[in-house]
């Protein structure tokens, strides 16, 4: 290994070891010798190294520094070789003066670098991104699977059954958002702290993690979508299939994001799995679907307002044009307790609530992340 440090010194290229093994000091250029609590007790050539502490091996180097305290070897070695500051300094008492510094990298060449190495690491790591690719066809199937083909035909059947499939599609594209991200910032918290110790952005940090993590969970929701809508067509302009999509994939992003304030918030691998269920549950029980917003107490009525599913389950609603389905079953239509109010938002208030959520989640990220890194 010395040896090819050496060769690799030899190109033009600075090479540090910090070491305790001293068998092959002697290919180095330049010798550091530091006491206990990083003293410095000596910096020269190898030789000079020998010749100063007086020994014939540089295994004898360490039993010599235990004979003298490391002040009193830095002491020494200042006398042989004073250090030297520039004559300005010397005279006005000022400290050294500094080369320049190397210009530090913006944001964007910093997040460019870091898409690129995290994009390249999750290629990688082959089996993950089978597992994670794999399930969307199953999990697509399954859901078109559950209802006749007929759920979506005008004159809607059973309206009923268009309102669990829409649900269930929208929770499941949540909890593939949340495993995909939740677990992605805390599994790298070493990484991330020695990074920006050197001046590695947070922005630039977190930006990497949510490009890589929305183009898989872009990915995932428009296969997801593509499948149930293959087998579940909505009989409507192709319009309708593009709001759809593009809500579903809002949705994605927003799980993405979410997960990441998982990441972000807990301590350990193990305490992100233990949050999934504490913000997938919410999803479901007050996304609107099993009871209707209009039956909830004013408290819960309130909590759904911080609940994703509750506002892209709304907004995919009214672009499907829901509340006609309803009215065209009739028997669905007499225990429907959504109201004629539920499914009316707009497809622009949905992208920009769901554009929202996504751009929150990330800002609440980023301030815990900056917390961290400032304990």
């Amino acid at each position: 290994m010395m040896a090819l440090l050496r060769e690799l010194s030899g190109r033009s290229r600075a090479v540090i070891v910090v070491t305790h093994a001293t068998k092959s000091l002697g290919t180095c250029d330049r010798l550091v010798v530091m006491g206990r609590g990083g003293v410095l007790c000596f910096q020269g050539s190898p030789e000079e190294a020998l010749a100063f502490f007086g020994v014939d091996s540089y295994d004898d180097i360490y039993p010599t520094l235990e004979d003298h305290d490391p002040a009193d070897w830095q002491r020494r070695f200042f006398a042989v070789r004073p250090p030297t500051l520039p004559v300005s300094a010397e005279r006005d008492g000022a400290a050294p003066a500094r080369g320049p510094r190397r210009a530090r990298a913006s944001v964007v060449q910093q997040a460019r670098i870091l898409i690129s190495r995290y994009a390249r690491l999750f290629m990688r790591d082959r089996r993950n991104m089978l597992i994670l690719l794999a399930q969307i066809p199953v999990l697509g199937l399954a859901i078109a699977g559950l209802f006749k083909i007929t759920v979506f035909s005008r004159p809607s059947a059973d309206a009923g059954q268009a309102v669990k499939l829409t649900f269930l599609l929208l929770v499941t594209t949540v909890w593939i958002g949340m495993i995909d991200a939740s677990r992605e910032i805390i599994k790298e918290k070493s990484v991330f702290s020695r990074e920006h110790s050197v001046g590695v952005g947070l922005s630039a940090y977190l930006t990497s993690k949510a490009v890589v993590l929305f183009a898989l969970a872009a990915i995932q929701a428009l296969v997801l979508t593509g499948i149930v809508l293959v087998f579940q067509p909505l009989h409507s302009h192709l319009d309708v299939y593009v709001a759809v999509l593009l809500i579903v994939v809002l949705t994605a992003f927003a799980a993405v994001a979410m997960g990441l304030l998982v990441s972000a918030l807990v301590r350990n691998q193990d305490q992100a799995t233990s949050f999934i269920p504490l913000v997938l549950i919410p999803q479901l029980f007050f996304g609107g679907s099993i009871v209707a917003t209009a039956q909830m107490s004013a408290p819960l009525r309130a909590i759904t307002k911080v609940v994703v599913t509750q506002w892209s389950y709304a907004g995919l609603g009214a672009a499907i044009d829901m509340n006609k389905r309803i009215a065209e079953s009739p028997n669905y239509a007499k225990v429907s307790s959504f109201g004629p109010h539920y499914f009316t938002l707009s497809k622009t208030a949905s992208y920009l609530i769901l554009a929202g959520f996504v751009m929150g989640f990330l800002l609440i990220s980023a301030w815990l992340l900056r917390r961290h890194a400032r304990s």
